[in-house]
C-alpha cells in the first residue's frame, strides 16, 4: 500500500490554495495541513468549513505577540541554524518600512513578531513533518520567512506562478526557476514563428474584449455608490487592528482620512 504524503498548505484571502487542496482532496489521498493567514472576517468560514479534512489547521496571527520583549538568544540561535538574516527581511518588509503610512512599528515590536513566528514554524514543521508546502508565490515577510525555513529542512516546495506565457503555470521549488524541464511534446516551440503564433492568440485586445462587460471601471463609479461605501465601512466591524499587526494604526478615521487626502493629491 502506498504511503500517504504529508501536504502543508498555506492559505490566504485569495483562497486559491484552500481551492487546491479541496481538489487535492478529492483525487488523491493524502494527510493535508493548513497554516491560514486570514483576516478576522474570513476566519469563522475556516473554522466552520467542512469541505476539505485538514489534519491541522493554524490560524497564523493568533500565534503573534508583537508586545513582549524579545528574545534575543532564541532569534541568533535560530539564524545561525538556518542560515538567515532575519533584520534583512524586516528591513525589506514594506509593513515594517516608511511605506507603511499608518503605523511606525518599532525595534522591539518588530522582534517580538519575528520571535512569534520563528517559534510557531518550527512547532508546526517538528509536528507536522510535511512533506510537501503548497504556497504561492511569497510577497511579505512571514510567508518567505516559512518557505526559506522549509527549503533549509529539505521540504519540497510547490509554488505555484503565472510563467510568462499568457494561459500557462509553472509550479516550481522558488519564483525565478523552471524546475521540471522535461519537455512536453503537448506544449513545444520550434521556432520564433511557433511562440508568435501562440502569443497571438492571446493577444491584450482578444482578452480585454472577452471580459468586456465583466470588469466595472471603477471611474464610472456613482457617487452614490461610493458614498453607500463609504457609509458600509464606517459602520462595519474592525477587529483586525487589536489582532493583527498588519492592521495596526489602521482606524476607521486614519483610513477615511488617508482616502480623502490621497484623492486630493490625485486632483
Amino acid at each position: 500500500m502506498e504511503s500517504k504524503s504529508k501536504l502543508l498548505f498555506w492559505v490566504d484571502p485569495f483562497l486559491l490554495h484552500y481551492c487546491l487542496s479541496y481538489f487535492i482532496q478529492k483525487n488523491s489521498n493524502h494527510e493535508l495541513f493548513a497554516i491560514i493567514d486570514v483576516a478576522n472576517k474570513l476566519k469563522p468560514f475556516f473554522e466552520a468549513q467542512d469541505l476539505v479534512s485538514f489534519k491541522k489547521k493554524w490560524f497564523y496571527h493568533d500565534h503573534i505577540n508583537s508586545k513582549k520583549d524579545p528574545d534575543l538568544a532564541y532569534l541568533q540561535t535560530f539564524e545561525k541554524k538556518y542560515q538567515l538574516n532575519l533584520w534583512n527581511m524586516a528591513l525589506n518588509e514594506r509593513i515594517f518600512y516608511k511605506y507603511n503610512e499608518s503605523y511606525k512599528f518599532q525595534r522591539k515590536e518588530i522582534l517580538s513578531i519575528l520571535e512569534s513566528e520563528c517559534r510557531l514554524f518550527e512547532k508546526i514543521l517538528d509536528e507536522v513533518q510535511p512533506d510537501f508546502l503548497v504556497t504561492a508565490i511569497t510577497n511579505l515577510h512571514h510567508n518567505h520567512l516559512f518557505y526559506e525555513i522549509c527549503k533549509a529542512r529539505g521540504i519540497k516546495v510547490l509554488m505555484l506562478r503565472e510563467s510568462c506565457l499568457r494561459g500557462k503555470y509553472i509550479i516550481a521549488s522558488d519564483d525565478y526557476s523552471i524546475g521540471n524541464i522535461e519537455s512536453n511534446n503537448k506544449f513545444h516551440f520550434n521556432s520564433l514563428a511557433d511562440v508568435q503564433n501562440y502569443l497571438e492568440k492571446y493577444s491584450r485586445n482578444e482578452r480585454n474584449i472577452s471580459l468586456k462587460g465583466l470588469t466595472p471601471s471603477y471611474s464610472k463609479v456613482s457617487k452614490t455608490d461610493y458614498l453607500k461605501a463609504i457609509l458600509k465601512f464606517l459602520f462595519s466591524s474592525n477587529t483586525n487592528v487589536k489582532t493583527h499587526y498588519t492592521y495596526y494604526g489602521r482606524s476607521k478615521f486614519a483610513v477615511l482620512k488617508g482616502t480623502i487626502s490621497n484623492i486630493m493629491k490625485k486632483r
